[in-house]
């Protein structure tokens, strides 16, 4: 059944996203070690493992990547779990919707939907059920693709990724950062900061100037301030 679903929501109207996809996105941004780690996870595994699959994720990997691996479904659960509850959280108050389409157009999908049981596994599995989901697999209820729109996903994205705090464990690789030849060669430190912002493990944090001051410091970039002495 899970197949079937995939196949009939291949369909993306440009503008919008899957809501498979939607997790995917939106677990890049919000847990990008996890994420990556999830990823790297698939690459070194060539076999499946032999304990129960949940079917419920399966669509986000087959949207990763057309050849489904065993060990993404196991490795990324607990990321998709928590991806999905806080996306939920952000339907249910409105922030961003979901639409189906139907020959009248896109139809928006209530937001008090969300906070409900039968809400469960509909992102995941990127169908929606008007009537309801069929108790009975031969029971015959209209479904459709659901799709969130991309402008409004990034935008949630962006103001959310702008408010992270900076974890201190991170701090070594702040100053690190420096050291990079390329980071380096930049003529100003306003424009090695602008450039550091923009690297992969810290564009999803908040980056304050005292962090980068503390950085540069420990870097071996920046000499301690020494006060000047006042002349008659």
């Amino acid at each position: 059944m899970a197949d079937e679903i995939w196949q009939a929501s291949s369909f993306c109207p440009e503008g919008y996203v899957s809501t498979p996809q939607a997790i995917l996105r939106a677990a890049q941004f919000w847990f990008p070690e996890q994420y990556d780690a999830a990823v790297r996870a698939v690459g070194s595994t060539s076999a499946g493992t032999n304990g129960k699959i949940d079917r419920s994720v399966e669509p986000l990997a087959r949207a990763l990547s057309p050849q489904f691996l065993d060990a993404f479904v196991y490795t990324v659960g607990e990321l998709v779990v928590t991806t999905v509850q806080r996306l939920r959280n952000f339907l249910y108050q409105g922030t961003i919707d979901t639409v189906y389409f139907t020959r009248d157009g896109a139809q928006r999908v209530d937001e008090k939907f969300w906070a409900t049981t039968e809400a469960d596994g509909i992102l995941e599995l990127g169908t929606y059920w008007p009537f309801g989901k069929p108790n009975r697999w031969y029971e015959a209820r209209p479904n459709y693709p659901l799709f969130i729109k991309q402008s409004k996903l990034d935008a949630l994205l962006s103001e959310e990724r702008a408010g992270r705090k900076f974890p201190i464990q991170k701090k070594s690789e702040l100053a690190a950062a420096y050291r990079d030849p390329t980071i380096a060669s930049l003529p100003t430190r306003k424009a090695q900061r602008e450039a550091i912002k923009t690297l992969e493990q810290f564009k999803s944090y908040q980056i304050t100037h005292r962090l980068f001051r503390d950085a540069e410091r420990a870097s071996g970039k920046r000499q301690a301030g020494v006060k000047k002495q006042k002349t008659d």
